[in-house]
């Protein structure tokens, strides 16, 4: 079916809306993907020396590689979810379009405060490409795609490749390079500072009142750090802060009624990623009427759009 575009006019200019899908096609987003159908899998494998550092790969049953490669991040607000967690079922819809697909653990705060998470992101990047023969994935076409938390970093995986004050390379593979060549990121949040200030901008009151000193709680835990420490960690978790002219390819798809993550995050970081890579290199895709976690973004419809979307970003 195809979708129908609108325009959705913001201060920084038009940008496209795609509206839902039809309600068969939403019916099919049910479906959760039962993972005995793909022949070709390994479970557990380990990527870093830690618990926790574990991904599942799956390849496509048709075809001999070598495949470009989705690492798939979960999402859940930094302190819980797994490889087999929500978005994750989106993920492993791209596998009949000729992607394989590394989904991975990672460590979870407070226990593993930041930046614990984006090492171990970085660590399976790094694993993916330094294992690329064994597991007949193409090393020149790695991606990561995550939403929500796992959209946050993806983007920051994607912005921050090689920076040392975000990579720890004791935990393998120090010598291989861990950029990307694409970037999805789902309804990630980029600014946490600006969570109810931004949907106060967007005239969504209530959710800045209540959202708004609870996540910042919440972002304490995460950071495991003092008031004072505060704003140099906010800084240093945002995606933006690491923008260069080197930055791969971003599809960015978020919701117009997103009552987590404000649009508007998605909106500036496509502006201030366009201003320097060029818009050419970026696409926003705002999804009318949607929230957060929505159907319609893992529709079969949708995750055709990204493979599109992908195939073309690392041709």
């Amino acid at each position: 079916m195809p979708r129908k575009k609108q325009t959705f006019q913001t201060v920084n200019g038009p940008v496209t809306v795609y509206t839902p899908l039809s309600a068969e096609m939403e019916a099919q987003l049910k479906i959760v993907v039962d993972h005995s159908e793909i022949k070709r899998k390994w479970l557990d494998v380990p990527y870093g020396p830690l618990e926790d550092e574990l991904m599942d790969v799956y390849l496509p049953n048709e075809g001999e590689g070598p495949f470009p490669v989705i690492v798939m991040i979960h999402g859940g607000g930094w302190v819980e979810g797994d490889k087999n967690y929500l978005e994750v079922h989106s993920g492993m819809r791209a596998l009949p379009f000729g992607f394989a697909v590394a989904s991975i653990r990672y460590r979870l705060a407070p226990e593993h405060p930041h930046p614990a998470q984006i090492h171990d992101v970085k660590a399976a990047i790094r694993f993916v490409r330094a294992n690329a023969e064994t597991y007949g994935f193409d090393p020149n076409r790695i991606a990561v795609f995550g939403g929500s938390a796992g959209g946050h970093l993806a983007a920051l995986a994607g912005t921050s490749a090689n920076r040392p004050e975000l990579t720890d390379r004791s935990l393998g593979n120090p010598d291989v390079d861990e950029s990307v060549q694409a970037v999805v990121d789902w309804y990630g949040p980029i600014w946490v500072d600006r969570t109810a200030q931004d949907f106060e901008a967007l005239g969504v009151y209530t959710d800045a009142q209540q959202a708004g000193p609870a996540f910042s709680e919440h972002l304490k835990a995460v950071f495991n750090c003092t008031p004072e420490e505060f704003p140099a960690l906010v800084k240093e978790f945002s995606p933006a802060t690491y923008i260069t002219e080197d930055c791969p390819p971003f599809l960015i798809q978020h919701g117009t009624r997103d009552p987590i993550v404000p649009v508007l995050q998605s909106i500036d970081f496509d502006k201030a990623l366009s201003d320097v890579i060029g818009e050419e290199k970026v696409t926003l895709d705002l999804l009318h009427n949607q929230g957060h976690g929505s159907f319609v973004f893992e529709s079969l419809d949708n995750m055709k759009r990204v493979t599109d979307w992908l195939r073309e970003a690392m041709k």
